[in-house]
């Protein structure tokens, strides 16, 4: 089943780059003109688990209903989100064999996996998919370029980024303006978000008023933002910079829904 959870367009989607997070129960759509650091278009659908048998017919799917899905663009970048991904220090040696032995140590198998990367100053942020998910997503999108998903931004001030999506969370925390975690987890209940966020808090020895900014796939009136608000002093939702927006319907909904991808912007 997918559903499309909300939609906002621009009157001109002419010259645009399309990006296309695909996450294990939602895909989120958004263009940018290539002139341009702002936020065209934005859709974002939720759907039930799929596999690589079932790709195809979900992007059908959700091209019934997709304006960006259909568009004829010349940049086509696919967004990969999962739990299975790294950090690294960019000074290292990074080849194929390192990458594979620190994901056998992490997560005990990778040997029939893709592995993308990207840079993003003195960090590589590396993430798996298995082989024959990710032929599925080329053979839908061929001419694409795949990405993982990179909710890291330069920060002078101590802070804990809170990502969330359907099913998912990211944990990215900044302290003494280094990139000191970045994880994405699954979860099933508020509670596993909740005791997630202490435990990085504890074991990192982080203030415990700290600011929490938390964006994405999250309500203000829900039962994960009462908890999350209950026990994180710090928490607040997040905001972006108007400016970012080209249409005006952007300021119909909560700013904080956009906060994962002001990065895709740059």
């Amino acid at each position: 089943m997918l559903q499309k959870t909300y939609s906002i367009y621009s009157e001109d989607l002419n010259s645009q780059q399309l990006f296309i997070e695909i996450g294990n129960n939602h895909l989120a759509c958004w263009c940018k003109k290539a002139s341009e650091k702002k936020f065209t278009a934005f859709e974002f659908f939720q759907c039930e688990d799929y596999d690589a048998s079932t790709f195809e017919h979900l992007i059908s799917q959700a091209k019934l209903y997709s304006k960006l899905l259909t568009l004829d663009v010349e940049v086509k970048t696919i967004v990969w989100l999962t739990d299975k991904k790294l950090v690294l220090p960019a000074l290292v040696n990074i080849n194929e064999e390192f990458i594979k032995d620190n994901f056998m140590l992490v997560y005990g198998n990778g040997s029939n996996s893709k592995f993308i990367t990207r840079n993003f100053e003195d960090y590589v942020v590396v993430t798996s998919i298995e082989n024959y998910m990710f032929n599925a997503v080329r053979n839908v999108f061929p001419k694409a370029d795949f990405q993982p998903a990179y909710q890291i931004t330069k920060s002078r001030e101590d802070v804990i980024r809170l990502f969330l999506y359907p099913n998912y969370f990211s944990v990215i925390v900044y302290k003494d303006e280094k990139l000191h975690f970045f994880q994405t987890k699954y979860y099933s209940n508020p509670e596993e978000v909740l005791y997630s966020v202490l435990n990085i808090i504890e074991q990192y020895q982080i203030d415990k008023n700290i600011k929490i900014a938390a964006g994405g796939f999250i309500d203000a009136h829900s039962k994960l933002y009462d908890l999350l608000h209950q026990y994180l002093e710090g928490l607040e939702l997040g905001s972006v910079d108007e400016r970012l927006f080209v249409p005006a319907e952007f300021k119909d909904y909560p700013q904080h829904y956009f906060l994962p991808y002001v990065n895709y912007l740059t």
